[in-house]
This record gives C-alpha cells, sequence and structure tokens, in this order.
C-alpha cells in the first residue's frame, strides 16, 4: 500500500491528515472535525506534507466548508 499506486477512491487505502485552518501549530494535532481533517494517499501523509500542500489543503477545506 505504501508508495504503490492506488485507485484514488479506494477509500481502504487513504489515511487522515489533520489541517489547522488557521495555520501551523507545530506539535499540536488538529481537532478531530470535518473542518480540520482531509483524507490523502498513505504516501503523500506519510512523507509529511509541504507547507505548500498544507496551504492548498486549508484553501480546499475553506471551499467544502463554504
Amino acid at each position: 500500500m505504501w508508495g504503490e499506486y492506488h485507485d484514488p477512491r479506494d477509500l481502504s487505502k487513504l489515511t487522515i491528515e489533520h489541517v489547522h485552518v488557521t495555520g501551523s501549530m507545530m506539535g499540536k494535532r488538529a481537532p478531530d472535525t470535518l473542518e480540520t481533517l482531509v483524507a490523502m494517499c498513505g504516501y503523500a501523509n506519510v512523507a509529511v506534507p509541504s507547507k505548500a500542500t498544507r496551504d492548498a489543503i486549508r484553501d480546499y477545506l475553506r471551499g467544502v466548508a463554504a
């Protein structure tokens, strides 16, 4: 599963990433809410998302919440 291509609709292979909507909170995990969680493939999550990726996720979550 890790590092191997899989169908992005295969929910059994996705992981959950916690993202603070207001920005980085180093060392503190975001709460388990729909506004702060996003599903990612295992590779993207384990590789630790970059600041640019987290900013894109925040934009996505704001769009979904609107």
